[in-house]
């Protein structure tokens, strides 16, 4: 599900890039951006592994400076926010359908420990794991 959701967005993403950039000299500078939004599709099916910027560069055909600059560019934030995002996003997946341990989901998204996931989550959701697994279990009681 979660796949299929941020499919869905690249190919929106795709779409509107085609949509802003319409003149020649802008063509060019779409197909800077494309390659970086394949990078994405790397992101997302790598997310429980660690890679560096300059391999995602790499994969882009860029130089490390050019492929973060069209990254922010086109989605507002540096690649690692990015990947930052999409590990949550997938923890929260887990942590809602899944009872795995946090522990288990911290490897499975990439985080190098749970610690590590704790502090992320926290900054970016304002709670940690645990209590958001408690309260989304709260939202849904069973029937």
């Amino acid at each position: 599900m979660f796949e299929a959701y941020a499919m869905g967005l690249i190919y929106e993403l795709s779409y509107l890039i085609g949509q802003e950039f319409q003149t020649e000299n802008e063509t060019k500078k779409q197909n800077n951006l494309k390659p970086v939004v394949n990078t994405t599709n790397f992101m997302l099916q790598n997310l429980d592994r660690y890679f560096s910027i300059d391999e995602l560069a790499q994969i882009s055909m860029q130089s490390h400076t050019g492929y973060i600059e069209h990254f922010k560019k086109l989605f507002g934030m540096t690649p690692f926010e990015y990947l930052k995002k999409l590990r949550i996003d997938r923890a929260i997946e887990l942590l809602r359908r899944t009872g795995n341990s946090v522990s288990s989901i911290a490897q499975s998204c990439g985080f190098s420990d749970s610690s590590h996931l704790i502090r992320v989550f926290k900054e970016m959701t304002g709670t940690t794991p645990t209590k958001f697994r408690k309260e989304e279990k709260n939202k849904f009681p069973p029937l």
